[in-house]
């Protein structure tokens, strides 16, 4: 599989939907107009935060769940003290999810998204017995009410994590500060990551059988990474400037695989089978569209960040 492949492989999206692309010669329309709004500002950057008015400690005494802003659609999670055996959270909702995140911090809130929309969801703490034997040592039933569905995804969260410090963040608002439309910011922060951002075949490799979780700041700065970095990265600047952004593993025909949809007022998650061909939205993918890859099979998500 060649760089160039790789490459274009991290980004499966849709976001090469920017006015720049309506020159194209390929019989399809690209939108060229947009709504201006006003660029957003670093004081209203959403961040998560623990109040402490619904708390759950689980029997071993040493996770403590915070699940007061459900509305938002979060929890925080921490570890009080450090653990003799390996602690993780599982949240599921309708069975659906099975997604066990490790601990990562120490006496320091974590935060973890209800991904799946508004709900009953089973929020459980398993700590490892032994091998892959877990004993469950906290139940907690959630209601879950969300703001709006698309309010998970504004967050940042363990696996896209960043908060006001970020460099990722501060590099977000300074390259969007002079576009006056959404449609101009996902296609600033897009083409920022594409054209900076090496795919990182040895660390693919170094990972290939073991979960890494994306750092933000690392993959700016070392201006390398694999697709789970990629689509970490452009989640957060994206997220940054209020734009609903979900990053999405999955299966491909190819490889297991990561990518983001971004959520466009009017139009709904843009995905990569999505493509706005005149004003009928058609399943196509803008990315291998793009670079002369006829790839016609499908993508299966699987989980969501």
């Amino acid at each position: 599989m060649s760089m160039k492949f790789r490459r274009f492989l991290c980004f499966l999206t849709a976001l090469l939907l920017i006015s720049g692309c309506a020159g194209k010669e390929d019989g399809k329309k690209y939108p060229s107009e947009y709504e201006p709004s006003p660029s957003p500002k670093m004081s209203e950057l959403r961040l998560p935060s623990s109040p402490g008015e619904q708390v759950a400690v689980d029997s071993s005494g040493l996770v403590q769940i915070d699940y007061s802003n459900t509305s938002s659609g979060y929890l925080q999670a921490k570890l009080l003290h450090k653990p003799e055996k390996r602690m993780r959270l599982q949240i599921t909702k309708d069975g659906v999810g099975n997604i066990a995140y490790d601990f990562t911090k120490e006496n320091e809130y974590e935060t973890f998204p209800f991904e799946q929309g508004s709900g009953t969801y089973l929020v459980k703490v398993l700590e490892n017995r032994s091998g892959k034997t877990y004993t469950i040592t906290l139940t907690l039933s959630v209601d879950v009410k969300l703001e709006n569905e698309r309010i998970p995804f504004l967050y940042p969260n363990q696996t896209v994590n960043y908060d006001s410090h970020t460099a990722a963040v501060k590099k977000a608002f300074d390259l969007t500060k002079d576009d006056d439309t959404v449609l101009k910011r996902i296609a600033t922060l897009y083409n920022y990551v594409v054209d900076n951002i090496s795919y990182d075949s040895k660390k693919a490799k170094e990972v290939e059988d073991i979960y890494v979780l994306p750092v933000v700041d690392e993959t700016l700065e070392s201006k390398k990474g694999i697709c789970f970095d990629y689509a970490a990265l452009l989640a957060a600047m994206l997220r940054s400037q209020q734009i609903p952004t979900r990053l999405v593993t999955g299966n491909t025909t190819i490889e297991y695989h990561a990518w983001v949809e971004v959520y466009i007022e009017g139009k709904g998650w843009i995905n990569p089978d999505i493509l706005l061909h005149a004003k009928k939205w058609s399943r196509m993918d803008p990315t291998f569209d793009a670079s002369d890859i006829d790839y016609k099979d499908d993508y299966e998500d699987k989980y969501y960040y």
